[in-house]
Order: C-alpha cells, then structure tokens, then sequence
C-alpha cells in the first residue's frame, strides 16, 4: 500500500486540525453532544481521509473529486465553528487558533488542487 499522501504538507497539518477539534468538541455542553459535537468531528475527519482517497486515485480527475470533498468538508467544518462561536459554547480567542488552522490548510489544498493534473484523463 502507498501511503505518500501521509507526506503531504496539507494531510498532516489537517490531521493536527483533527486532533483540535477533538479537544474542542470535547468541551462543548452537553446538550451539544448529539447535535454539533458529531458534525465537527465527523466534517474534520473528511478532510484528511478524503485527501488520502484523492492521491490513491489514478486519475487527476477522480484525485480532484476527493479532493474538492476534502475543501466542501474544510469549509463544513468552518460554518460549524462560526456557530460554536455565534451560540456562545466557545470564545473568539479559542476559535482564533482553529481558524488559522482552516486557512492553513485551505491555503494548502487550494494548492494541492492546482498541481493535479490530468495525466490519465487526456
């Protein structure tokens, strides 16, 4: 099994991302534990595992779907911190560094994204 997505910049700063939102998840109330806790943690595993999908594709075409899941998921995952924000179950300065991450890494698969080429699909 190749695992050369497991070197990409972007798959290892997204997984750190996984691992925040874990922590922040985790510290939200509890009535939010069937509802927005879930969908955080499920919107920022995409990311990651859908880079991994991509790169394990043979075509640029099939690598780009995964890849555009990994962003839709990215921005998801964004939507639902502004409203973790917005319903007061975290502050500004704890999403602060999160946010960076998001950027961080939609910098980082935007990237990724222009590089991949059809060389398969031609």
């Amino acid at each position: 099994m190749h695992t050369t997505y497991k070197r990409l910049r972007v798959w290892k700063k997204s997984i750190q991302l996984v691992k925040q939102i874990h922590a922040l998840a985790g510290q939200l109330p509890g009535a939010e534990r069937d509802n927005l806790t879930p969908r955080l943690r499920r919107a920022a595993v995409a990311i990651p595992t859908s880079i991994a999908e991509g790169r394990s594709r043979l075509s640029g075409r099939e690598c780009r779907y995964h890849l555009g899941i990994a962003r839709g998921a990215l921005f998801e995952l964004g939507t639902q911190l502004d409203l973790a924000v917005q319903l007061d179950y975290t502050t500004e300065p704890a999403a602060e560094p999160l946010r960076e991450r998001l950027r961080e890494v939609d910098f980082l698969l935007d990237r990724l994204i222009r590089s991949s080429t059809d060389r398969h699909d031609n």
